[in-house]
């Protein structure tokens, strides 16, 4: 069985040492890979309360890291594991 382990990139830890820490100690604790997701939105009216707390999302997690340079930060401080996306948002835009 492989397992992977997502890098904090929104929340508390979403910065250059957190993705650095977890991801050194995830390969030192012999995970096979690491994730990012994307998350450019955050919903202005959601339809259902946020799932703990007073049901709404708390602002720090309204701001991610880049995943695809989160990725790039990983592979500089790592040596064997896997990378990859769990989702990556397409932006278009019109002219």
């Amino acid at each position: 069985m492989r397992i992977g382990l997502a890098l904090p990139t929104f929340g508390p830890g979403a910065n250059t040492d957190g993705i650095v820490a977890v991801s050194r100690s995830a390969e030192d604790l012999g995970y096979d890979s690491l994730w990012t997701g994307d998350r450019i939105l955050s919903p202005r009216n959601p339809g259902a309360p946020y799932p703990v707390g007073d049901g709404v999302m708390p602002r720090v997690y309204e701001n991610s890291l880049d995943p695809l340079v989160s990725l790039t930060l990983a592979a500089a401080h790592t040596e064997r594991v896997r990378l990859g996306t769990s989702t990556l948002n397409g932006l278009c835009s019109r002219l």
